[in-house]
Parts: structure tokens; C-alpha cells; sequence
């Protein structure tokens, strides 16, 4: 990881990040898709017991109609239509009582509640009280004074048991109904709370990874620039070459630290050889003026001492010769440092571009929650319909049993019917409001991922703000290095000066070692050479002395 280039570090961060929220999105996703399956089966066994409570409720008046055709029978059986009308409708209740016991027995079965319903023991209660009541009826003659008492006495308090266990059933079914609601509503907080304090425990773990992560590589990339930066700094304050970046990691930063210790290493060693150059120089102006003197004192030991300047002069030259090479090699290696500092500046550049390409990511998720919400909004104005039309259907049902109440003994049947048709009513009303409460919830708890998603964003805003100095502070490097080539070449235009001059003072020596007669005359010219030469030398001794070498 300390050899890894900047870009495999961001990369590695951007890969966490995405397999981060991978993670938590297929979490998300299966504890959705479990609590789903969860609220399909709840669904479908409430329908099986709402269907169960309705066959149990048309059991019931079925029954109760069925006794009632009992009595008509024994009130109007001396007309002989209305005694067969009366039994027909006896016998199609009975048979509507029949299967709805049968069904029911299905229902309970499908539901695990046979046993506690005991619907086969009804079943076999009822069906003795058909036989009965037929039995009975042979003793109805049309012709005697009273045949309903006559009748009635022999069956009287048989359908009690009937009605009193199909009653039963209607409120142990309810019963049952109740309590698997109140279950189903458990699990169902159960699991959505299991499911909040998973993502919980992920969001935590995803944010402290990402942090950390986060923390180890700013410190990675803005450590070494910093202190690269102090580096460059006391270098352009002190001017002391000998300060050298200590940086040992492989990155791009780690070989822009190592560039630039060559570069510096080169220039003091540039320094050094001037700085020694400068001392000949001098010294050897010195022995020119001496030498001049020496001309205007003694003529005749002018041809010995033109022989001794012309090889010093030739030394020089050379000396010259050999600072100007140097001096071009030190430029080459500023114009390598510049090169290397625009490539790191364009690496960071590139790093910022990641990162806005991270954050375009954070902002798609964004999007996708709030579209998430305006879809539970929109479940939230579903229900709200359903509770209006359980509403109307209520007020429907309390019409029907006002119409009923006025009908009489005619309407009860249908007066029973309108209050469980009430009732139902009244129930998907329920249901509809406690689906608006959980849709509410949900969306309280997007609003807590709205929040998430916010502070992901400001971080990675933050990230880019510091990914955007570290672009600045290369920027300020990279003019730095450009300033310290420049100084590099005015030194090598410098050097080349001298040269021309150290040509030029060759060319008077051979002029002079040519005409002897002209000796007092080039003696002054070489004086004043020297003068020239010892001036220039102390020039360049005073732009170098502000170096430590």
C-alpha cells in the first residue's frame, strides 16, 4: 500500500465505497424481498379468514332462516302451497347450511384450527335436526284444531344445541381472526425492526471503513507534499543546497521527492564547481595585473612573462570550458524536474476528476431514494381512497339496515347481511389506516437515508476540496522548479560570457607575444583586462555566496 501510485489508492477507495453500498443494497433488497413474502402470507391467510368468518356468518343466517321456514310451515301449513313452499325453502336452507359447513370444515383445516373449531361435531349435530323436524311433521293434520302446537311440542328446544354451536363457530373464527392478525402485526415488527438494526450496523460499518480509509490516504498523498513543500521552502529561504526531502515510498509523489534530491544534488554540486572556478579566476586576474606591471617596469622580460599569462589565460579557458558543460548538464536536469512536476499535476488533476465522478454516483442514489418516496406517496393516496370508499360503503350498509329495519320480519335476513357488509367496512378502513402509518414510516426512515446520502456528499466534497489544494500546492512547486531554471540558465549565459572573454584575452597574448614594440601599449590593455575579469569574478562570487554548499 506505501508503494501503490495515487491512482490505485483512489481507485482502491472508490471500489470500497461501491462494494459498500453493493452490500447494503443487496441487504436491503432481501430483507425487502423476506419482509414481502412475509406480508403476501399474512395477506392470504387474513383473506382465508375473512372468508371463513363470511361462511361461518352466511352458516349462521342460513340456520336462522331455515327455523324460520320451520315456523311458517307450522303457521300457514293448513293452505297446502304455502305448507310446500315453506318446506322447500325449508330444505334449501338446510342444504346452504350443509355446505356451508362443509366448506368451512376446508377452510379450517387450510387454516390449522380444525380441532379448535370442531366444525365435523356442528356438522353432525345439524344434520340430526332435519331428520327430526321431518319426523315430526307426520303428525301435522290440516283438519285438526290446532296441528303447530300439536307439532311443535314434539320438537321444541332440538334446534338450541344447533344454534347455540354454529354461534360458536361464527365467534371462535372471529376469534381466531383477531389473534392471527395481532401475530402477523408481531412478526411483522419484529422483522422490520431486525431489519433496521442490521442496516444499521452496516451503515455504521461502511462509514467507519470508508472514514478510515479515507483518513489513511489524504494523509498519504498530502504528508509527503507538505513536506515536500517545507523542503522548497527553507531551500528558497536559506538557500542552503545541502537540504534533501526525505520521502522512501514508491508513488508518484515518492519519485517527484527523488527527482527533485537529484536536482539539487546537481545544482550544489554546480555550485561548488562555480564557486572553485570563481577562486581561479580571481587569482589568476590577480597575477595578470601583476604581471602588467611587471611590463611597464621591464620591457625586456616581456616575452617571458606573455609566455606565463598564456598558459594560465589557456588554463582558464579550459576551466571555463568545463563549468559550461556542467552547467548545460544542470539545465537538462531542471527541464527533466519541470517535466516531472507537470506530469504530478496532471496525475492530481486526474484525481479530482474521480472524484466528481464518485460524487455524479452519490447524486444518482439521491435520485433513487427520492423517487422511492414519491412512490410511497403514492401508496399513501391509495389508501386514502380505500378508507374513503370503506367509508361510503359503511354509510351504504347503515342504509340497507335502516331499509331492512322498515321492511320487518321480511328484511331481518337481509338486515344481518348489511351489518356484516358494516362491519367489513369498517375493518378495510383499519387496515387502510394502518397502511397509511407504515407508509409514513417508511418514509421517515427515507428521510434519515436522504440525511446519509447528504453527508456522503459534503464528504466527498470535502475530499475534492483537499484533492484540489494538493493540485495548487504542485502548481506552486512546479514554479518553484520552473524559477530555479531559470537561475540555471542565466548561470550557464553567464559561464559563456567568461568563455568569450577568457577568448578574447588569449587573442590580446598573441597579439602582444607578435609585437614587441607594442608591448607598453597591450600591457595596458591587459591591466585593464584584469581589472575587468577580477570585477566579473566578484560578481558571480556574490550571486553564488547566498548558497550553502
Amino acid at each position: 500500500m506505501k508503494n501503490a501510485s495515487i491512482r490505485w489508492k483512489l481507485l482502491l477507495l472508490a471500489a470500497v465505497a461501491v462494494l459498500t453500498l453493493v452490500v447494503m443494497g443487496g441487504f436491503s433488497a432481501l430483507q425487502s424481498s423476506h419482509l414481502n413474502r412475509q406480508m403476501v402470507g399474512a395477506l392470504d391467510r387474513q383473506q382465508t379468514y375473512l372468508e371463513a368468518v363470511n361462511t361461518a356468518r352466511g352458516v349462521q343466517v342460513a340456520f336462522k332462516i331455515q327455523v324460520q321456514e320451520w315456523k311458517n310451515i307450522l303457521l300457514r301449513g293448513k293452505d297446502a302451497q304455502a305448507f310446500d313452499k315453506h318446506l322447500a325453502g325449508f330444505d334449501k336452507e338446510e342444504a346452504q347450511v350443509i355446505a356451508g359447513l362443509e366448506k368451512l370444515d376446508g377452510l379450517a383445516r387450510r387454516l390449522g384450527i380444525a380441532d379448535r373449531l370442531k366444525v365435523a361435531e356442528a356438522g353432525s349435530t345439524f344434520a340430526k335436526l332435519g331428520p327430526a323436524y321431518r319426523a315430526a311433521l307426520k303428525s301435522y293434520e290440516r283438519t285438526a284444531g290446532d296441528p303447530a302446537a300439536t307439532v311443535d311440542k314434539l320438537v321444541r328446544g332440538i334446534d338450541r344445541e344447533p344454534t347455540q354451536m354454529i354461534d360458536g363457530l361464527v365467534a371462535q373464527i372471529q376469534s381466531a381472526a383477531a389473534e392471527n392478525g395481532a401475530a402477523e402485526q408481531a412478526a411483522a415488527a419484529a422483522t422490520y425492526r431486525t431489519m433496521l438494526l442490521w442496516l444499521g450496523a452496516f451503515l455504521a460499518l461502511a462509514l467507519a471503513l470508508l472514514a478510515a480509509l479515507s483518513f489513511y490516504l489524504i494523509r498519504a498523498i498530502t504528508g509527503p507534499v507538505q513536506l515536500l513543500e517545507g523542503t522548497i521552502t527553507r531551500i528558497a529561504a536559506t538557500g542552503d543546497l545541502t537540504q534533501r526531502v526525505g520521502i522512501d515510498q514508491r508513488d508518484e509523489i515518492g519519485r517527484m521527492a527523488s527527482a527533485f534530491n537529484d536536482m539539487m544534488g546537481k545544482m550544489h554540486s554546480l555550485v561548488g564547481q562555480v564557486a572553485v572556478s570563481v577562486q581561479t579566476v580571481d587569482h589568476t586576474a590577480g597575477e595578470l595585473a601583476h604581471t602588467s606591471g611587471l611590463l611597464n617596469d621591464a620591457s625586456h622580460a616581456q616575452s617571458e612573462s606573455v609566455a606565463s599569462n598564456a598558459a594560465a589565460i589557456e588554463e582558464l579557458t579550459v576551466a571555463i570550458a568545463t563549468v559550461a558543460e556542467v552547467a548545460g548538464d544542470v539545465h537538462g536536469q531542471s527541464q527533466e524536474s519541470v517535466s516531472s512536476t507537470n506530469a504530478g499535476s496532471q496525475q492530481v488533476s486526474e484525481l479530482v476528476a474521480e472524484i466528481h465522478r464518485i460524487r455524479d454516483t452519490v447524486d444518482d442514489v439521491a435520485r433513487v431514494v427520492e423517487d422511492f418516496v414519491h412512490s410511497t406517496s403514492a401508496i399513501t393516496h391509495m389508501t386514502q381512497e380505500v378508507r374513503e370508499i370503506a367509508d361510503q360503503t359503511n354509510l351504504l350498509a347503515l342504509n340497507a339496515a335502516i331499509e331492512a329495519a322498515r321492511a320487518g320480519e321480511a328484511g331481518r335476513g337481509f338486515a344481518v347481511v348489511a351489518d356484516e357488509v358494516r362491519k367489513l367496512a369498517e375493518k378495510s378502513g383499519g387496515s387502510a389506516s394502518e397502511i397509511a402509518r407504515l407508509a409514513s414510516a417508511i418514509v421517515s426512515q427515507t428521510d434519515q437515508v436522504r440525511a446519509a446520502v447528504g453527508a456522503g456528499l459534503q464528504s466527498i466534497e470535502a475530499s475534492a476540496g483537499l484533492a484540489g489544494g494538493v493540485e495548487g500546492t504542485l502548481e506552486q512547486a512546479r514554479g518553484k522548479v520552473e524559477q530555479a531554471s531559470r537561475g540555471v540558465d542565466e548561470i550557464v549565459l553567464s559561464v559563456r560570457e567568461q568563455q568569450v572573454a577568457s577568448t578574447e584575452i588569449a587573442q590580446n597574448m598573441e597579439r602582444i607575444s607578435s609585437s614587441a614594440e607594442e608591448a607598453s601599449e597591450v600591457a595596458g590593455q591587459m591591466s585593464q583586462s584584469a581589472v575587468q575579469l577580477r570585477s566579473a569574478a566578484g560578481g558571480l562570487s556574490t550571486a553564488i555566496a547566498g548558497f550553502r554548499v
